[in-house]
């Protein structure tokens, strides 16, 4: 049995595992077929990484194209000068961000992913104009643990720190024993990640 047909199965517990009404799950699976079969085409087995985690990312982020055929949302003006405003606040934790720009947590985390497309893309849009439908789906909560889903263990575990648990950057630094720049880079090449999956560009 090939590596494509061993994880059909997979797909299927993934897509069993959103919660998207208004989407025909067949299309979904359908889709995630399609991830799984680039995914057994360009697997290197000799890297460190299991299968099955390395096509759940391409999985999902040939469902999230399919979703965002047929069901976009707006960042919201609000949204917008929140990710905006984040740069002079990264020295925070997530909570003390929400607090200062008064609004939640989710937002803070979806608008640390969301900021370097956002504002490479939509600068012309902040005196009210439409701003891009880059969002492939309403449910956050839902993104957010298939994007979780995605990563690496110890990925994880840094989202974890940082945005569920209140960890600064510069905490983080001391915990993991590596220097502020390291960990800020870190950070970067995850959140990057995760918008690649959200915006479904695997």
């Amino acid at each position: 049995m090939d590596l494509f047909t061993e994880n059909i199965e997979l797909v299927r517990r993934i897509v069993n595992r959103l919660r998207a009404d208004g989407f025909d799950k067949d299309d979904l699976f359908q889709a995630g077929l399609m991830g799984l079969y680039a995914a057994a085409k360009n697997y290197d087995p000799s890297h460190a990484v299991k299968f099955n985690t390395y096509a759940t990312y391409f999985i999902i982020g040939e469902i999230r194209k399919e979703m965002r055929k047929k069901s976009h949302i707006r960042i919201s003006k609000a949204m917008y000068r929140i990710i905006r405003q984040l740069k002079d606040h990264e020295d925070k934790n997530v909570d003390e961000i929400a607090k200062t720009l008064g609004t939640t947590r989710e937002n803070v985390l979806l608008a640390f992913v969301y900021k370097n497309s956002v504002l490479s893309l939509n600068r012309e849009d902040e005196d009210g104009g439409e701003l891009l439908e880059i969002i492939p789906a309403p449910d956050r909560r839902t993104e957010f643990e298939d994007a979780l889903a995605a990563l690496k263990e110890e990925e994880r575990e840094y989202v974890e720190l940082r945005f569920f648990r209140n960890y600064t950057q510069e905490e983080l630094s001391e915990k993991l024993g590596m220097s502020q720049s390291k960990v800020s880079r870190m950070e970067k090449k995850i959140l990057r990640k995760m918008r690649k999956i959200l915006l479904g560009k695997p």
